[in-house]
């Protein structure tokens, strides 16, 4: 329908000057409009389908669809902006830029959640390693704070005390001399109640 419109089967549609279809089951819409694939629906001046993209459609003047199964709204060089969509439902719907800013900003909202409960947890493991290391420091300083005895055959009792960094530490310990022996032995308690114990023997000659 119109002139020089060129429909070559039965199943063809050729509407608008020069529209021509060529392939089965194709439709053409606008002047100049061609299908050249099978199933392939062309609508606007100029709007093309071309040969082997079967099924696809053409929308708009000048719009080339050149793969199979697809829809062209334009070409490479001419795209246009398809708007007013409603947002996607089904798996298969396309996604309208409300709905990909949205699950944008949620993915951007997890990761930060999730980097900042790390980034917490991190630094609270990390103050934990450093209140232990000071204990540590303060019950060693604490347990070499206790006297030792000094004179043969005697026993001494102390206390020693250490602090460091934010910790301190309380140590009790007894020591004896032998003849040529020397023992010791203490116990340390830090400030969160963790305790431990040392001992040593020790020959003069």
């Amino acid at each position: 329908m119109g002139t020089g419109a060129y429909a070559q089967g039965p199943d063809d549609t050729a509407v608008g000057y020069q529209a021509n279809v060529t392939a089965n089951h194709g439709t053409a819409v606008g002047a100049g409009a061609t299908v050249a694939a099978a199933g392939g629906t062309a609508i606007g001046a100029g709007a093309t389908v071309a040969a082997g993209a079967t099924n696809a459609v053409a929308i708009g003047a000048g719009s080339i669809a050149t793969d199979p199964n697809s829809v062209s709204f334009g070409t490479p060089g001419n795209t246009r902006v398809l708007e007013n969509v409603s947002a996607g439902v089904n798996a298969t719907d396309a996604a309208n830029v409300g709905q990909v800013q949205a699950a944008q900003a949620t993915a951007i909202s997890q990761s930060e959640a999730y980097t900042n409960s790390f980034a917490s947890g991190f630094n609270y493991r990390l103050n934990q390693v450093s209140v232990r290391a000071d204990e540590g420091t303060a019950a060693a300083m604490a347990a070499n704070g206790v006297p030792q005895a000094f004179n043969p055959g005697r026993t001494l009792v102390g206390v020693g005390l250490g602090t460091w960094g934010s910790q301190a530490a309380l140590s009790v310990g007894a020591s004896h001399i032998f003849d040529n022996v020397a023992v010791k032995i203490t116990g340390s308690f830090d400030t969160h109640g963790s305790a431990g114990v040392s001992t040593g023997v020790g020959w003069q000659f």
